[in-house]
């Protein structure tokens, strides 16, 4: 808590005050028994840079501002819970959170050197290479800190070893070696410190000084620059809340239970909007801290007491004791705990081979974080992931299916991409089938239309019009056309287009703008191939099979779910206008225009094949549109 209150970049008693406050007030909303809550490295080095670039342009001192970030933080984790928002942390892929954690841990260590080495006078809240670039110049002010704070992190890393080959051995137990190598270290270099400088006026090295004892600091948050802080705030949000799910999905997962995301984002906004009252800085779940809880047992959220009760006696009974705590080891402790968040090099071989788009998040929230700001890093990512969301649903997979060897039916691309000695059959002459892999919606739906006419177009011959004269907004022909206006001989041997099949078995969604498309869709072919062309559909889901009910029943050739210009004599535009007139003998037959459709829905491909071989040589049923 002292470290991170020192990252935070305010007074280390307020560390300890984060951590008790912390732990008093989530027991009593929380749904995961193990998970501790306070103060964390990369949430404090966020707090920490927001400050120095804010309060002092702000007029407002520093613990004001860091107690009024934290309250608004709590209003905003507290609008999320209660409207269970908590779907937002689906929103940002794990390769953003593994890049900017990880480049939040290497700036860190990086802003920890100067301490680590007894160098003053160096802003660490600068960009890393910045706060680097600084530390090595200033090298010639390295002092006896060094000493110190080397054999802390030496210390530590013999620790971890120790641990490391005690638990391979099959000595579980000693994983508490591990747990405990932060407390024994600055224990033991705290002794040191008092046994070199007690006797002297002023210390041979930078210890911490006076803590003050008690909570001294019981206020209202000063509100006055509410709406300065509050849009640095989002980004506190952000990771305060990913940190904490993480955290909470983590444990529930070791220990075999499922805590409520919502609720636990209502107990981490009561927690830093109570907080700020008792000097309590952004807080979240905290990784080492819950893994302690978890190892010991626990059984309910209310264990959080007990770790209250020990935060508050080092409060009151032992603050006289961190005088001595030497500043460097408070910045070895710092680096070691912060190493565990810098993700392997392997991660991103295994990123690169999984998904390009994931390995250029991980990319761009790393290298931001090192160049920029923690801030900057995560609004930058966070925008680039749903960019790229954006972009995959904008430009989905879609293919012309094919039957392969196995009687299945794939992509004739994907076929000859796992196979050069590709044995395929297409359907029969003039019926195509297309699949999508994606829910046709507004943002893919001119980009499915494209691909469909131009697949057509490929595969199938122009029966149209003798003539197609471009119009004055085509820079080219919407067909292949000769010289004299008719369709190219180059592709004369191709069969004309007899039926559209959609294999809609990875298509979850279809909206107004999907449902207009699809008459697009039909307008562009029957205009194409001259006639009637009748469309089917196979593996369509039961929730949207209504709107292709509709679609087939649509009789209007130039209707329009939204149209552009307003038709005055009938102005209402929110439904179909159509009659729906179906040829009486159909009616008679299907009884009613569901089961009239219905003949054109499959539950596979095969039997959508078979119905549309069937219809080939005869005029289709389904009515024009």
């Amino acid at each position: 808590s002292l470290a991170y209150a020192k990252l935070a970049g305010v007074p280390l008693q307020h560390g300890l005050y984060t951590s008790f406050v912390g732990v008093v007030l989530y027991f009593l909303f929380a749904t995961s028994k193990d998970v501790t809550i306070g103060p964390t490295a990369v949430l404090s080095q966020l707090s920490g840079q927001l400050l120095a670039a804010n309060a002092k342009g702000l007029g407002i001192d520093i613990v004001s501002y860091s107690v009024t970030l934290a309250f608004i933080t709590g209003i905003y984790q507290l609008v999320i819970g209660f409207l269970r928002l908590g779907i937002i942390v689906d929103l940002i892929p794990v390769p953003v959170i593994a890049g900017f954690t990880s480049g939040a841990a290497i700036q860190i260590i990086i802003g920890q050197i100067a301490g680590l080495f007894g160098i003053p006078n160096i802003n660490t809240n600068d960009a890393a290479y910045l706060v680097l670039y600084n530390t090595v110049s200033a090298f010639n002010n390295i002092n006896f800190d060094i000493v110190i704070g080397l054999s802390t992190l030496a210390l530590l890393v013999i620790f971890r070893i120790i641990t490391f080959l005690l638990v391979k051995k099959g000595y579980k137990s000693a994983i508490w070696i591990g747990h405990s190598a932060n407390a024994i270290t600055i224990v033991l270099f705290t002794l040191i410190s008092w046994a070199v400088n007690s006797h002297h006026s002023k210390p041979n090295f930078n210890v911490v000084g006076t803590v003050p004892t008690g909570l001294n600091y019981i206020h209202v948050p000063d509100l006055s620059h509410f709406s300065s802080i509050a849009p640095t705030a989002v980004s506190v949000l952000l990771v305060s809340v990913l940190e904490h799910v993480a955290v909470t999905k983590s444990f529930g997962r070791l220990n075999g239970y499922r805590a409520d995301a919502n609720q636990e984002i209502i107990a981490l906004g009561v927690t830093n909007l109570l907080g700020p009252f008792f000097g309590g800085f952004a807080a979240t779940g905290s990784f080492s801290r819950s893994s302690i809880k978890s190892r010991s047992g626990v059984k309910t959220p209310a264990a959080g007491l007990v770790t209250a009760l020990i935060v508050l006696l080092a409060i009151y009974i032992i603050t006289p004791a961190f005088y001595y705590i030497p500043s460097a080891a408070l910045s070895a402790i710092i680096i070691g705990a912060i190493t565990d968040l810098i993700s392997r090099p392997a991660l991103l071989v295994e990123l690169w081979n999984i998904e390009f788009y994931d390995f250029l998040s991980f990319v761009i929230a790393f290298v931001i974080t090192i160049f920029f700001s923690i801030e900057v890093a995560i609004y930058t990512s966070v925008l680039f992931a749903l960019l790229v969301v954006l972009y995959r649903v904008a430009r989905p997979n879609a293919y012309t299916l094919v039957r392969d060897s196995a009687g299945g039916w794939t992509g004739f691309e994907t076929l000859k991409q796992d196979d050069d000695e590709v044995k395929a059959s297409p359907p029969p002459p003039g019926i195509l089938v297309f699949r999508i892999e994606e829910a046709l919606t507004y943002p893919n739906a001119n980009y499915i239309t494209n691909y469909v006419n131009a697949e057509i177009q490929k595969h199938t011959k122009y029966n149209g019009k003798d003539t197609v004269e471009r119009l004055w907004c085509e820079s080219e022909p919407r067909v292949k056309l000769d010289a004299e206006g008719v369709w190219d001989s180059t592709s004369k041997d191709l069969p004309v287009l007899e039926a559209v099949i959609f294999d809609f078995s990875a298509v979850n969604n279809i909206d107004a703008t999907g449902l207009q498309t699809l008459v697009d869709i039909r307008k562009d072919v029957e205009n194409y191939a001259g006639k009637r062309v009748p469309f089917y559909f196979a593996h369509v889901r039961p929730h949207f099979e209504h709107i292709l009910v509709y679609f087939i029943n649509l009789l209007k050739p130039n209707h329009e779910i939204t149209p552009v210009v307003a038709n005055a004599e009938n102005p209402d535009f929110n439904v179909v206008r159509s009659s729906r007139v179906i040829e009486q003998d159909r009616l008679e037959k299907y009884g009613n225009q569901t089961a009239f459709a219905k003949q054109f829905i499959f539950r596979t491909i095969d039997q959508a094949v078979q119905a549309a071989t069937i219809e080939e040589n005869h005029t289709s049923v389904q009515p024009e549109i």
